[in-house]
């Protein structure tokens, strides 16, 4: 399954927005929900740090992210680092699982590579 780049980086934030209520530091989750704001307004600057990464893991192609892809990399990285931090959040391998039910429930309004649309 496949969804838009742009659409892609919509749901990441939204699905980071759903992440902050789980900071209990106020300072930090303040500063949490200013960022995902910035982001949210101008994602340009967050789709141009990800997009290398995401080109190079072969997840980002003509600018389509392949979620089984996305999956496959973010499975491989939590079995080689099980919690990656940020912002006094800690991330583990059902967060990535919970990211990648998002997108593929935003990727299944898209129309898909050789779906014909009616």
């Amino acid at each position: 399954m496949q969804i838009s780049f742009d659409r892609a980086v919509g749901a990441f934030l939204d699905f980071m927005a759903e992440q902050t209520p789980k900071i209990t530091d106020n300072w930090v989750k303040w500063l949490s929900n200013g960022g995902l704001a910035v982001a949210k307004h101008d994602p340009s600057k967050l789709k141009k740090a990800m997009q290398p990464w995401l080109e190079m893991a072969g997840v980002l192609e003509n600018g389509m992210v392949d979620i089984d892809m996305l999956k496959v990399a973010l499975d491989e990285a939590f079995n080689a680092v099980p919690e990656i931090g940020f912002l006094k959040f800690r991330f583990h391998n059902d967060d990535g699982r919970s990211l990648v039910a998002k997108l593929r429930g935003v990727a299944s309004s898209e129309p898909q590579p050789g779906m014909e649309v009616a």
